[in-house]
């Protein structure tokens, strides 16, 4: 059994997830695949529907100079916000991926040289029962737009008739199209797209920020791992023995070194993506709850600052692990070695200075300090809101 989950990918349960949403191409075949090129393109178009119906509304309002109600302009910037920061994040996250499929194999297989930490697929189910839960409790916000959009049909139909309005009622997400939508079949098939679409907003960017942080964790095994190991070199008796497992650590070390490069570089645009789209979505999604007090708000905005911690807490996490094996090379019992184990690793505490620090594409250091600044800068846009709003 040891030997089969050894030759198995780590995080399999998110591309079960990704395969279900239609982003990532089925069991055997190849992500550059032109069928799965063109499956991608319908996805994003489909997707696409709620977004773009939504669009059309807003500028029908304007156009024909529309009674302009505050609920239904609100619902429509936040779809619109969340919409466009999804279909942002999907198309980093395609181009992408390639890139991140080749840091998820080198985790998984770094151990046929090191060997396996004890708690990598421990760790692995944690995740992906995470990445589940993350799932789920998106799925049912989705389910509570649907019953508000359901339950305030009546309400919807009067309005539209005493304002005459062009929106279409009972949607998850208020749209107009250039075409009639309220006939059979057209109101039940566009129903059902938007109920796909809403459940893909609200649920992707959770579930691919929880995909990356799976990732960093999984990293963050692999640097317990070797402080495991490092830790028992002058535990050993023989010279040669100490020698040839000081080696290995040092080789180990380069390893984790090339890792963190790989993710850096890889996962960087992705992440920024996910941090810049945060802090003005969560600022329209708290202003519109302070307004209308619907729970499908809550369950919105909590996602998104999830989202936000999450991706933050990956660099934190990395930073203090740094900062661990520095402190493990330091405290060990070097000063009982020879000159040339000293040597060594004189050299490894050097290398270490420099901590490994998850970078948004250059922009900023990622950490939970970088969490709260986002926080307080989306508390300063929703009192920028709430001031215009008054006034």
């Amino acid at each position: 059994m040891k030997g089969k989950k050894e030759n198995t990918e780590i995080l399999d349960g998110f591309f079960m997830m990704f395969r279900y949403y239609g982003i990532y191409p089925k069991r055997g075949a190849a992500i550059n695949d032109i069928k799965f090129h063109v499956q991608f393109m319908i996805i994003i178009f489909l997707y696409s529907n709620a977004t773009v119906g939504g669009a059309m509304l807003l500028f029908q309002m304007f156009y024909r100079k529309e009674h302009i109600l505050i609920k239904d302009l609100l619902d429509n910037l936040v779809v619109l916000a969340a919409g466009i920061g999804m279909h942002t994040v999907i198309l980093v996250f395609r181009k992408t991926m390639p890139l991140m499929q080749k840091i998820i194999r080198k985790i998984s297989h770094t151990g046929d040289r090191f060997g396996v930490p004890d708690d990598m697929w421990k760790r692995n189910k944690q995740m992906e029962l995470f990445g589940y839960a993350s799932f789920f409790y998106t799925f049912f916000g989705a389910i509570s737009y649907t019953l508000v959009g359901i339950l305030d049909i009546d309400s919807c139909k009067q309005q539209k008739i005493e304002y005459n309005l062009s929106k279409v009622c009972g949607m998850m997400q208020l749209t107009w199209m250039p075409f009639d939508i309220e006939s059979f079949p057209n109101y039940q098939i566009f129903w059902v797209l938007q109920f796909v679409t809403c459940t893909a907003i609200a649920s992707l960017t959770l579930v691919i920020s929880v995909f990356l942080f799976s990732i960093n964790e999984m990293f963050m095994t692999r640097i317990a791992h070797w402080r495991d190991k490092f830790n028992v070199t002058f535990n050993l008796k023989d010279e040669e023995e100490q020698r040839a497992h000081l080696n290995l650590c040092i080789e180990y070390h380069f390893e984790i070194i090339e890792l963190y490069q790989q993710i850096n570089l890889y996962l960087s645009p992705l992440i920024l993506t996910l941090l810049l789209m945060g802090s003005p979505i969560i600022s329209i999604i708290s202003f519109t709850f302070m307004l209308k007090h619907e729970l499908k708000s809550v369950f919105h905005v909590f996602g998104w600052i999830t989202s936000t911690f999450l991706i933050c807490y990956c660099g934190q996490r990395l930073i203090d692990e740094s900062e661990k094996m520095t402190m493990e090379v330091y405290s060990c019992k070097w000063y009982n070695a020879k000159l040339t184990f000293q040597k060594d690793i004189y050299l490894m505490i050097l290398r270490m200075q420099k901590l490994m620090v998850l970078n948004a594409y250059g922009f900023f250091d990622v950490s939970l300090a970088q969490f709260c600044s986002m926080m307080q800068n989306s508390y300063s846009f929703l009192a920028l809101l709430n001031q215009t709003y008054k006034e």
